[in-house]
């Protein structure tokens, strides 16, 4: 008998898949930060801009299988593994931070909301966000979030969309500054947290990095925007 051997490894077909199927790269998206009209934070954010066009990093979050470790069937034999429900990984937005810390004091406020801890004027004074004692939890459905990752081909063309479920900031990261860095950047990195996440591969939608797509319901968060922003104070500084 005869025995196939492997396909071996084609540089000529890898080179005209590369041409025929193209490429996805990781600095085409937009994220989209979706506050309802019920939203703690919605009175007191009506102008968004600066929200939506700073975020430079982000992540398509992860997915795995939760597991547990069952007998053998026969009651002898190797371990078996069943799955009985599902984990979800929570991302991190970073953003270029803006000269009048609007961006620090848009998510220190969404904090605030979920759980009142200023204490500066006391435990029975009431917060302006929500109007909650110091330390009182909000309701979640006037704190969560819907967030919407868009991923884009090089054809502008909208080839998934990752919407996260009931999503909020778990906490402000610190940020480290120093003397020495006069030629950095201030970022902040939030961690989100969600209940689940869904992917739309269906939907193809082209759109213009040039321009923005922000709305005040939507905020559209553009990798884009972020670098060039980058790339302007840099040319100012030199």
């Amino acid at each position: 008998m005869t025995r196939k051997s492997a396909t071996k490894f084609d540089i000529n077909r890898f080179r005209a898949d590369i041409n025929n199927r193209g490429v996805l790269r990781n600095h085409q998206f937009d994220v989209g930060i979706n506050l309802s009209s019920s939203h703690y934070l919605r009175p007191n954010y009506k102008d968004t801009d600066l929200v939506a066009i700073r975020c430079e990093a982000t992540s398509i979050p992860g997915m795995s299988l939760a597991t547990i470790d069952g007998q053998p069937k026969y009651g002898y034999g190797p371990m078996e593994t069943f799955p009985y429900s599902m984990m979800y990984d929570q991302i991190n937005l970073t953003f270029l931070l803006d000269k009048n810390s609007f961006l620090h004091k848009f998510f220190y406020d969404w904090l605030q909301c979920i759980v009142n801890f200023d204490n500066s004027k006391g435990l029975d004074s009431r917060s302006s966000l929500n109007n909650f004692r110091t330390y009182e939890v909000g309701y979640k459905s006037r704190y969560i979030a819907d967030l919407v990752l868009n991923v884009y081909n090089e054809a502008n063309q909208r080839v998934q969309k990752v919407t996260m479920l009931r999503a909020f900031p778990k906490a402000i990261n610190q940020i480290d500054v120093g003397w020495e860095n006069t030629d950095s950047l201030m970022k902040l990195m939030i961690p989100f947290t969600f209940r689940e996440f869904t992917i739309d591969y269906s939907s193809t939608k082209a759109i213009d990095f040039n321009t923005s797509i922000a709305s005040s319901n939507f905020l559209c968060v553009s990798s884009a925007a972020s670098r060039i922003l980058s790339e302007m104070f840099f040319s100012l500084s030199d």
